[in-house]
């Protein structure tokens, strides 16, 4: 999940994806289109479709010749590095440009951490645990949820500041403020002795009491009230990435339950090394009604504020952080902009100044928090600065640096090898046959130096094509650069025939891993699928899979008025084999199954027998008799399929977009 305030990133080149033993340079030019100069610019490249592997590669990034700090990390989960991230310093109007090298150089540790993230649990023994993440279930009360992680939250600093999100169901938002900059809160975690107060430590500076406290999120019932996850499955914190360069958590709450609907949410927060500002990210909101949400400033005691339509809410004034402690008060700014595209309606109340938002079509909504203590020498707390300080950052948002990822040397030729069965394979076309298989529509979607080498064959099968000497001469054609697209199992699961069949767990995946590794030690980049989809419409209470068509000779429409509307597949776990393998091994995997599924239960019972060979009676020499095959595509449905796959490609290696003509 890639913030998109920060940057417009573009690959203008494709080239070989590294594998793990690989090593490969690019060029990334970072351009400046304001008027004024920007510091600490922050970058990140998805490694997926450039770096294929399980272990974090060495890398350099240089700018000028001259090293500079950079990180990866696995933001997703998966065990694999998948964000390249670094930040760099951009003159007014102008680019810079970094040689970034993978597979070769250090692995990161000589950079002085520049931000920290930490979830700590406490124990009876008040040692504290480090944990990666915390889940605890949705019944359980929001005051155990709260005492039981150290801090009362997971935490998230850089050098002007910090924050914790408070782990119960509030997931309020609190502050800590600096005299210096530096990382202090693995010392103090919110909780600063007199004696570290003494020795110019930072502290929390801010009492949020009901209020929204700084950016917290919120649903809006339809009374305009502000709620917090009160019903969900399971409530989720989680450390995503700590380093030099920036610092991510995860705050995940299922199936929480929100004015009659329910939303599987998650809630990212990012500092970069030298913001004051954390970027929001927050997912799984589909669907939500206009004006669903909220976040937004309180207002201070002793100050002025206000928000605006454009997305902006400031505070500035005083706040006393400890009720037990009233001579401890706190000067600070607090402020949050999110993006006008998102803006639903503002408004100010006695505790708040309030933005409610709208999810844009993938159900995400973005903002950034923004605050300043005047315990920082020269922090910018009055209403003027503070007001200046998030004009320039909604500056940024709204008029984005653009980051473009290119070869050093440009590349030969891109070759994308295909082997698979009839599905796939390129087709006789005589007696004007209309069956295509969809690699060899691919082709047709692909611009510039690339080209598709088609070795699918009709009827085979991962063990078959083995044995008929077929793969022995694809590796032997195989070059460093190359794509390998592997897609087997519609005729590894014909148990009848032992010719072909295999196991899944077993022989199946044995076999994909043999064309993935022989691949690899090619220097080629092997990307795994599992099968397309039949279109397979069982009639209600009929048997639910269909493995061979009974029509393939002779068109019969009757024979198919009683299927229902539903789409079953008929795979079954042989779907799973590419997948398994692909995630053992570090590689791209596309779920066409899936794709396929999707897409053709969208067009439906009938409308989806257009896409199949369906072919009436007299209508082309090749079938005179007619045919219905519901496995095997005609020419739209393979330009169909090959669509999909193409879109596929794109998204899963972004060095193969600008090739693609249907790239999103």
């Amino acid at each position: 999940m890639m913030n998109t305030f920060r940057s417009i990133l573009t690959f203008t080149a494709a080239a070989c994806a590294v594998a793990s033993q690989a090593a490969a340079q690019f060029d990334v030019t970072v351009s400046n289109p304001s008027a004024a100069p920007r510091h600490a610019v922050g970058v990140t490249i998805p490694l997926k479709g450039i770096f294929w592997g399980n272990t974090l590669p060495l890398a350099s990034v240089k700018i000028d010749g001259a090293d500079i700090p950079w990180q990866i990390d696995d933001t997703d989960g998966d065990g694999r590095p998948d964000e390249l991230a670094f930040t760099v310093d951009l003159p007014a109007g102008a680019g810079v440009t970094a040689k970034v090298t993978l597979g070769e150089g250090t692995d990161g540790s000589q950079f002085k951490p520049l931000t920290w993230a930490s979830l700590r649990l406490r124990d009876h023994n008040r040692r504290y645990p480090e944990a990666g993440s915390v889940t605890f279930p949705g019944t359980d009360t929001p005051r155990h949820v709260y005492d039981a992680v150290y801090g009362h939250g997971i935490m998230l600093e850089g050098s002007h500041g910090g924050i914790r999100v408070y782990a119960d169901n509030r997931q309020s938002i609190d502050l800590y403020g600096k005299k210096s900059p530096r990382l202090e809160l693995a010392e103090t975690a919110f909780y600063t002795t007199p004696d570290k107060e003494a020795e110019g430590y930072g502290c929390d500076i801010l009492w949020a009491g009901n209020s929204i406290g700084a950016g917290s999120f919120r649903a809006v019932a339809p009374d305009g009230t502000l709620f917090a996850t009160d019903s969900v499955a399971s409530r989720t914190q989680r450390v995503i990435a700590s380093g030099p360069v920036r610092s991510i958590v995860e705050v995940s709450t299922p199936r929480w339950k929100v004015n009659g609907r329910e939303y599987d949410m998650t809630q990212r927060y990012t500092i970069w090394a030298g913001h004051r500002d954390i970027e929001v990210d927050i997912y799984g909101l589909y669907g939500a009604p206009e004006g669903s949400f909220a976040t937004g400033v309180l207002c201070l005691d002793n100050g002025d504020g206000f928000v605006s339509a454009r997305g902006t809410a400031i505070s500035c004034g005083t706040s006393t952080p400890d009720k037990k402690r009233s001579d401890h008060t706190e000067t600070l700014a607090v402020g949050i902009y999110a993006p006008d595209s998102l803006v639903n309606d503002v408004r100010e109340d006695s505790l708040n100044y309030l933005i409610t938002l709208n999810p844009d079509a993938a159900g995400h909504i973005s903002y950034s928090i923004a605050f300043a203590s005047a315990k920082e020498e020269g922090a910018p707390v009055s209403l003027a600065r503070w007001q200046a300080c998030m004009d320039d950052i909604a500056a940024r948002h709204r008029q984005p640096s653009t980051v473009t990822v290119s070869l050093t040397e440009p590349s030969d030729t891109v070759t994308i090898m295909m082997i698979g069965d009839s599905t796939m394979a390129d087709k006789v076309l005589k007696g004007e046959n209309q069956e295509r298989g969809w690699g060899q529509m691919l082709p047709t979607l692909l611009n510039g130096p690339v080209r598709v080498d088609n070795h699918a064959v009709n009827g085979r099968s991962s063990k078959s094509f083995i044995d008929e000497g077929r793969w022995d001469k694809v590796i032997e054609r195989l070059r460093p650069g190359d794509y390998l697209i592997i897609q087997f199992g519609h005729n590894d699961e014909k148990a009848s025939d032992p010719s072909r069949h295999t196991l899944p767990g077993s022989t199946f995946d044995a076999n994909l891993t043999r064309f993935a590794r022989e691949a690899l030690a090619k220097g080629a980049t092997p990307i795994l699928m599992n099968s397309i989809v039949r279109r397979n419409f069982p009639a209600p209470g009929a048997p639910t899979v269909t493995v061979e068509d009974k029509y393939k000779k002779g068109y019969h429409p009757e024979a198919f008025d009683t299927e229902g509307s539903r789409l079953v597949d008929t795979h079954g776990p042989y779907l799973d084999p590419p997948r398994r393998v692909a995630e053992s091994l570090g590689l791209p995997f596309i779920d066409m199954n899936a794709i396929t599924h999707n897409a053709i239960q969208a067009l439906g019972r009938d409308a989806s027998r257009e896409y199949f060979m369906w072919i009436p009676a007299d209508t082309y020499p090749f079938a005179p008799e007619g045919k219905i095959d519901n496995t095997h595509l005609n020419i739209k449905g393979a330009t169909f399929v090959a669509t999909l796959a193409a879109q596929a490609l794109a998204d899963t290696l972004p060095l193969l977009r600008p090739y693609i003509s249907v790239a999103r």
